[in-house]
């Protein structure tokens, strides 16, 4: 799925450099830092059946973990599906998760071209404060959630 996987990073950024299969897998091995999530199209073509995607990362440090959501993308003939909406909710799953098992509250943070208008107002319906808005041309949104453990 490597050239779905960047197909849909280029609607992200028209700057987003391809990744070949093996870059892809080097970063499958960083599975105690990131996690992928991929939408597929069951009834799709399989070298067409990625339809979204979306990424976080989760980094130690030694005043205590930090995630940052990344990559997250519909392709455009899929979205008001709600596919984003569900993409964002195993993201935040993955990291309850970790603040969970490690009794540790995780700040979250993305960040989402003030363009994206629907991704923005996704961002804000699943929790997150936005906390810098973005200005000129190259400026992006900074959004924020603070990840608590329950147990």
């Amino acid at each position: 799925h490597i050239n779905a996987m960047n197909k849909l990073l280029k609607q992200l950024s028209e700057r987003a450099v391809e990744l070949s299969t093996g870059e892809f897998w080097g970063m499958t091995r960083m599975d105690d830092v990131i996690t992928i999530f991929g939408a597929f199209d069951d009834a799709a073509q399989k070298s067409e059946s990625l339809i979204g995607m979306a990424m976080v990362f989760i980094i130690p440090r030694p005043e205590g973990p930090v995630a940052e959501i990344h990559n997250v993308v519909v392709a455009p003939e899929y979205r008001g599906q709600r596919i984003g909406d569900r993409l964002t909710q195993l993201l935040l799953e993955a990291v309850q998760e970790s603040a969970d098992r490690d009794r540790r509250k995780i700040p979250l943070y993305l960040t989402s071209k003030p363009s994206r208008v629907a991704a923005n107002a996704l961002y804000i319906k699943h929790g997150f404060e936005l906390v810098a808005q973005a200005t000129g041309e190259h400026g992006t949104n900074l959004y924020k959630r603070i990840m608590l453990p329950k147990v």
